[in-house]
């Protein structure tokens, strides 16, 4: 199977302290793939792309195609989705990042 993103994630201002949506879409040739998809974070001043773990009050939804983040605790850092399947090669949507502006 090939993988593609169709929809890739944007950027999110605000405000107000309030969560936040982000949201990937991908496809595969031919159709039918079960995609899986697994939200990553980073943090300016890291090497490292890292893996969001789900967290009351801080992220949920890392392995689902809407991610939600608290702008909060994640101002300024930037996230993005690895989407991936059985027997294909994985890909990454670009980065989208908070910014809180009070």
């Amino acid at each position: 199977d090939l993988l593609r993103i169709t929809t890739q994630p944007t950027s999110n201002n605000a405000t107000t302290m309030k969560d936040l949506n982000f949201t990937v879409a991908g496809a595969s040739t031919p159709s039918g793939a079960t995609l899986r998809y697994q939200w990553q974070r980073y943090i300016t001043g890291n090497t490292t792309w890292v893996n969001v773990v789900d967290q009351a009050c801080y992220y949920s939804g890392n392995a689902s195609a809407t991610f939600t983040a608290n702008n909060y605790n994640a101002n300024g850092t930037s996230f993005r989705a690895v989407v991936s399947a059985t027997g294909a090669n994985s890909v990454t949507s670009g980065s989208a990042v908070i910014s809180l502006h009070p």
